[in-house]
Formats: structure tokens, C-alpha cells, sequence
């Protein structure tokens, strides 16, 4: 789903974070050029030729250095052995089933939906002024030259699609490109092979935000190979220098947990099991005092309501709260099924993860102009 094409200055002094004015003839100002993801010096332009020309040349570079990183972990042979699976099954994955490293030395057929704005972009088609479509972006027409480093948010099927039908619900688009890697079903495991597989060589550093491990549970894993899996996953991230990786508390789906204040109980409840695990996964995120560890995004009370009702202790009576599922906050229309947060709460899940890529890169634009969060 592409969003419409707005409206379409050249680089000069810009002021810290400037947003670029879509409005304007391309070549369009690079969202958030002047801040810490998009640094002034990085556009490496020569004030002596033609703006256009050297923006194309560089962002056409940049494409070609990503196809290179991807094709790097491919064994030779692999479009051989792609011809030879891909009809066996549905959902063959070229992207995680051609790579080749340490861990994996040789090629294996692996089947799930694979969905990649990384894949996208190295696959597109630039216009003259070395741009593409991007179906995520508010500036939907912007250059293939991203910043200096990459944000990615990695996800299963918990923020798959999170901005939804924008024809319907408005959303303009992000406000700076963040990439997305979702595989929908996928472990912790799974999600750290797709990331290997895609930046694995990426000669940028990756900021990540980890959405995942319902799965993991609802496949009948242990708290600690739950966390094993996560710590393997950001030793993957970290792998390329200069890296962060943080993961989001998960929500509590009403088909696996069971609240103080709801009227039924799952019958195979993992409330215990998912608190221990968000408490792991907000320790992880602490090592080492990451200053980003108070900044990533909690999702454990997305779908959940406090009520407050009058309880007797003694001779006194005392209002106390007590969570509930907010039924109408989930996709699935029965308690027993209800993994996924609607399409509205899902929306405001991803926004704030765009939110968090711009507070840790200091891109703080003016809440008068256009690009306010709505």
C-alpha cells in the first residue's frame, strides 16, 4: 500500500533537524538532515557541480553497496538451489534461505513470509534524481541515500503492517525512514537469522528495536531459552560495529494470560510466564546502563483498562484498581483466540517507535510545523 504522492532549495546552511519542504521541486532535503542520523557533512556534495547529478551518483552508490552486503551471504549456486525449492512449498525465503556463515555454512530451504523495506529499497527503481516511492515515508518520493546509521524495527506478526490501510486511518507516513524486517510466526531465533542475513555486512551501524517472542512462548519454550534466544539475537546486532539493539516489553494476549480483573481464565495460562519475561527483557536492555534503556517504548499495558470498584477490608471500605483485557483493543473477536492488538493500537505502537528513533537522534522538529505527530 503506497501512500498518495504530495506535492513536490537546494542544500545550503541548514538549521539542526531540519525537516525537509515537500512542497518544493525535487531534489527534496533529506529528512532530518542536520541532526545526528543525517549529519550535514554526510551528503559530501561539491558546491562546483550540479546538486541533482551528485545525488543521484550517491544515492545510486549507496543501492549498490546494499545489494552487495545481501549478496555477500549468498553461497554460489543459490539461484540453482532457489529454482530447485522455491515450488516445494509456499513462502520459500531467498533472503534467510541462501545465506551463508559461521553458524549456518550451508544453504537450507526455509519457508515464511519475509516482508522487508530493506528488499524493497535495493530493488527499486530511482528516479532521476536517485529517489524511489517509499510506501512508508510522509515524504513518499526520497533518496535511496539514507543516513549514517540505520533504525530498524524487527518484528513477528505483533507489528507487521502497523501503519494499516493509510488511505483509511490517515496516518501521513513516518516522519523519518525507519526500515522494518517482519516475519510473521517468527521465534526470536528466526528473527535473528533474518537480521544476520539482510545487515549482517552492513558497513553502517544499526539502532534495532526488537517487537518479538510471543511465539516463543505460544511454542512452548522456557523462560530461559526464551531469554537465550534474545541475548543470541542482540549478540547478532551487536555484531556490527558500533550497533544498539533493544527489545519492547510485549502486550498480554487474553488467549495466554489472565488478569486480576478479568472474569475468565485461559486454560493454558502464561501470565507468570510472560511478567518474568518482560522483566528479562527490560534487565537486558539495561546492561551496562544503555542510556536507551529508559527511552525504547513498553508495550505490557497496550489492551488493558483499570477498573475500580469498592472492596471491604475490615470495618472500612477502599476503592482499589485492578487491570483488565480491553476486549475491544484486540483483533480476534473470541478470549481464546486474541493474540493481535487492533489495527488503532497497533498504529500507535509504531508511532512511538518512530518516536524513540527520533528522540535518540535529537530530531526534535517544531510541533507548529507540519510534521508534528498527529
Amino acid at each position: 500500500r503506497m501512500a498518495e504522492i504530495e506535492e513536490d532549495d537546494t542544500y545550503g546552511r541548514m538549521p539542526t533537524a531540519l525537516m525537509p519542504n515537500i512542497r518544493r521541486p525535487p531534489p527534496t532535503i533529506p529528512a532530518a538532515i542536520g541532526s545526528a542520523l543525517y549529519p550535514l557533512e554526510s551528503l559530501h556534495l561539491d558546491r562546483s557541480k550540479p546538486i541533482e547529478i551528485q545525488m543521484r551518483l550517491s544515492a545510486l552508490k549507496i543501492q549498490k553497496h546494499e545489494k552487495h552486503w545481501v549478496e555477500t551471504t549468498k553461497q554460489p549456486g543459490y539461484i540453482h538451489f532457489r529454482t530447485y525449492y522455491e515450488h516445494e512449498k509456499l513462502n520459500y525465503c531467498a533472503v534467510c534461505s541462501e545465506g551463508v556463515w559461521r553458524d549456518q555454512p550451508e544453504m537450507r530451504p526455509i519457508y515464511h513470509r519475509h516482508i522487508s523495506s530493506i528488499q524493497y529499497r535495493i530493488t527499486a527503481t530511482a528516479n532521476q534524481h536517485g529517489e524511489y516511492v517509499c510506501p512508508t515515508c510522509r515524504m513518499t518520493v526520497h533518496s535511496l541515500k539514507s543516513g549514517i546509521r540505520y533504525p530498524v524495527i524487527l518484528t513477528s506478526s505483533t507489528l507487521n503492517g502497523w501503519q494499516g490501510t493509510r488511505s483509511l486511518n490517515s496516518y501521513p507516513g513516518d516522519e523519518i525512514h525507519v526500515d522494518q524486517i517482519s516475519l510473521p510466526g517468527a521465534k526470536l531465533k528466526d528473527l535473528a537469522l533474518a537480521f544476520r542475513a539482510e545487515l549482517g555486512f552492513s558497513y553502517k551501524p544499526v539502532d534495532v528495536v526488537v517487537i518479538a517472542g510471543l511465539n516463543n512462548i505460544i511454542s512452548g519454550q522456557s523462560l530461559e531459552e526464551i531469554v537465550f534466544e534474545a541475548r543470541v539475537l542482540k549478540k547478532t546486532v551487536l555484531s556490527v560495529e558500533g550497533s544498539t539493539c533493544m527489545f519492547c516489553t510485549l502486550p498480554l494476549p487474553p488467549m495466554m494470560t489472565a488478569l486480576e480483573g478479568d472474569n475468565s481464565t485461559p486454560k493454558n495460562d502464561k501470565t507468570d510466564l510472560l511478567n518474568r519475561l518482560n522483566t528479562q527483557l527490560k534487565e537486558l536492555n539495561s546492561e551496562k546502563n544503555h542510556p536507551y534503556a529508559q527511552r525504547v517504548p513498553a508495550f505490557h499495558t497496550f489492551g488493558l483498562k483499570k477498573t475500580s470498584k469498592v472492596e471491604k477490608q475490615g470495618p472500612n471500605q477502599m476503592w482499589a484498581s485492578k487491570p483488565r483485557h480491553k476486549d475491544v483493543c484486540w483483533r480476534e473477536s473470541s478470549k481464546s483466540t486474541m493474540l493481535h492488538l487492533s489495527d488503532s493500537v497497533r498504529l500507535r505502537m509504531g508511532r512511538s517507535l518512530t518516536r524513540y528513533f527520533m528522540g535518540i537522534y535529537g530530531i526534535l522538529p517544531d510541533r507548529k510545523d507540519r510534521w508534528k505527530s498527529i
